[in-house]
C-alpha cells in the first residue's frame, strides 16, 4: 500500500507515515489529521487542522456529518492554491470518507460513485459502515 495517492488535482489521502517530511506528497502545505490524539502539525504544514473522530461504526451521524463538513470548508479554503493531505491511521477508512465526501460535494456524486472514484485512485479505502450511512443519507436529504 502506498503512502499517499492523489485523488483530485491538490487533494492527497494518505496514511500517518505522511506526517514525516520525507514522505509528503511534494509541495504538499496543507494538512488535515483525522484521529483520536493529535500529535500536532507535521514541519512541513503551513496550515493544519485536526479532527477528533475514532474509526467506528456506531459513531454519531450528525457529529460525524458535522466534521465532514468542516474539513470540506477548511480544504475547500486551501485546495486552489496549494496541495492538501488529508490523512489519518492508515490512510482507509477516516480520511477515506472525508475525500469521498469532498468528491461528492465538488462533483455531485451519489455516495456509491464518489467512493467507487475515490477507491479506483486509492483501492485501500474503505469508510466504516457508520461512515458509510451517514455518507449514503446525505443523498436521501
Amino acid at each position: 500500500m502506498k503512502l499517499y495517492n492523489k485523488i483530485v488535482k491538490n487533494l492527497y489521502l494518505g496514511n500517518a507515515a505522511c506526517q514525516k517530511l520525507s514522505e509528503k506528497p511534494e509541495d504538499a502545505k496543507v494538512c488535515v489529521t483525522f484521529g483520536v490524539k493529535d500529535t500536532g502539525a507535521p514541519k512541513w504544514a503551513e496550515y493544519y487542522i485536526f479532527f477528533n473522530l475514532e474509526d467506528k461504526p456506531t459513531v454519531d451521524p450528525q457529529y460525524f456529518l458535522k466534521l465532514m463538513q468542516e474539513s470540506f470548508q477548511f480544504i475547500k479554503e486551501h485546495i486552489e492554491y496549494r496541495p492538501i493531505l488529508v490523512h489519518c491511521g492508515l490512510g482507509v477508512s477516516r480520511s477515506g470518507a472525508a475525500a469521498v465526501y469532498y468528491v461528492m460535494k465538488t462533483q455531485n456524486l451519489s455516495y456509491y460513485d464518489a467512493f467507487s472514484y475515490v477507491q479506483s485512485k486509492r483501492t485501500c479505502v474503505l469508510p466504516n459502515q457508520g461512515f458509510a450511512n451517514a455518507l449514503t443519507s446525505i443523498n436521501q436529504q
